[in-house]
């Protein structure tokens, strides 16, 4: 038998009362959110409290004990050693529910050395060269050549499974899709001597023999040092990282070399937690691009896995071996070199494109020609001297705004390269870069 109207009514407002009462309970009642155990940052193999470094308590976003959590150890790397109380990490928005993200412990990880590169100097065929080779194992083996006189810059890779035969590809372009120029060919395990001969696409045949020599170059490896965990930036909870390569200078260096070499490994992790965005996933890969007659030229590219101001990139620098004194680019130069300059990479660009280069001596609109690659005006983070040239890197909206937004852009960065010899007449004289041109019999 059906229930009456009144009974329903009944029913329905006394499930709607119970409903209110419990939603006002839980609202009155929430239990309050307990204070998190202290961050902790992770030092090699041991564990500090960061409840005593004051400096990087801002990395919490919540409230932390007055008392640590446990004692330090003694015998541990300690906050006084990073010297951390005078660099704090730097202030980030606080996420929306920090208790859905908690807190990972920051950690270092441990510093990993990459393959040593060998400088080698010779002849191939009746030309000087300079040869560059690395490898961990002798199944792997990459690097690159140039010849003194000029040309382009040669890419060599090996891959293989045992060893022996050595036979490395050839390539004007890293990209492994570029044609091959031919192969390169070594009769014996790579060491202090290198014979063999490079077939080049032609089929002509240049035979080599090139030694190991550091007389106007430096021997190195690259190490790369990750700091990672801490409290996450955004409602996603995804983890944050900074991954950073250093410079490594091997064996008994001069005075004038402590300059250029990398900082002690307590200062590279002080170095770290300051520069700790915290922001996701972010990377300096280091390379040399240039390590020849007492001239050392490095380029960082910056990558960025996260959304935020700054984004992938390339920061360049050189370096005077003789010295160890660096040289801003511009020193290197003429005064007013800028238009000049400026038109070289402009014309660069328009015949990669099929177009006309522009007339000497005709006047330009400057509007019509790509801007150097600047940070402030000053440091020219996006130019770097090669084994073959100078090589600017743009991206794709410097070339639109030359070319127009029609143009279709593959490479990002895109690499402009202007040879030594059109360099020659905007290079200043007495300089070290005027020094190596006239070594290589390009002054």
């Amino acid at each position: 038998m059906s229930a009456s109207p009144n009974l329903r009514f009944l029913l329905a407002a006394t499930t709607l009362l119970v409903l209110f009462a419990c939603a006002y309970e839980a609202a009155v009642q929430w239990p309050v959110q307990l204070p998190a155990a202290a961050t902790h940052v992770i030092i090699s193999d041991t564990v500090t409290d960061t409840a005593s470094l004051t400096g990087l308590a801002s990395n919490s976003l919540r409230p932390t004990p007055t008392t640590p959590t446990r004692p330090p150890d003694t015998q541990s790397t300690t906050a006084a050693a990073l010297d951390t109380t005078r660099h704090s990490l730097p202030p980030v928005d606080p996420i929306d529910d920090p208790e859905d993200c908690p807190p990972q412990p920051l950690h270092f990880s441990r510093l990993r050395t990459g393959p040593v590169f060998h400088h080698y100097t010779g002849t191939m065929g009746t030309e000087h060269v300079s040869v560059e080779l690395s490898w961990t194992r002798p199944d792997s083996i990459t690097g690159h050549f140039y010849y003194w006189r000029g040309g382009p810059e040669y890419q060599l890779s090996y891959y293989g499974r045992h060893q022996g035969p050595f036979v490395f590809s050839v390539r004007q372009d890293e990209a492994y899709y570029q044609p091959k120029k031919g192969t390169w060919h070594l009769r014996q395990p790579p060491g202090p001597v290198l014979r063999g001969f490079w077939l080049d696409s032609a089929g002509q045949r240049r035979c080599f023999v090139l030694r190991e020599d550091y007389h106007q170059s430096v021997p190195y490896d690259i190490q790369t040092l990750k700091l990672s965990g801490g409290q996450s930036t955004s409602d996603n909870c995804f983890g944050s990282s900074l991954t950073r390569d250093y410079l490594h200078l091997r064996g008994a260096l001069p005075p004038a070399l402590q300059r250029v070499q990398a900082p002690a490994l307590a200062s590279r992790k002080r170095q770290l937690l300051t520069t700790y965005e915290r922001a996701g996933d972010i990377a300096y890969y280091l390379s040399i691009r240039l390590n020849d007659f007492n001239l050392l030229s490095y380029q960082t590219f910056y990558e960025a896995m996260h959304v935020g101001p700054r984004q992938n990139g390339f920061e360049n620098g050189l370096f005077d071996l003789t010295t160890g004194h660096s040289l801003p680019l511009a020193s290197q130069l003429q005064p007013g070199y800028e238009l000049a300059l400026r038109c070289l990479f402009t014309n660069h660009l328009r015949r990669d494109f099929g177009l006309a280069a522009i007339p000497p001596n005709q006047p330009v609109d400057p509007e019509r020609l790509l801007e150097l690659p600047t940070l402030n005006g000053v440091d020219f983070i996006g130019l770097a001297l090669t084994g073959a040239g100078l090589e600017g890197s743009y991206l794709p909206a410097d070339i639109y705004g030359v070319l127009g937004p029609e143009a279709e852009v593959n490479s990002i960065p895109y690499p402009l390269l202007i040879s030594y010899r059109e360099l020659r007449p905007l290079v200043r004289p007495g300089t070290p870069l005027a020094r190596m041109l006239a070594a290589r019999a390009l002054w």
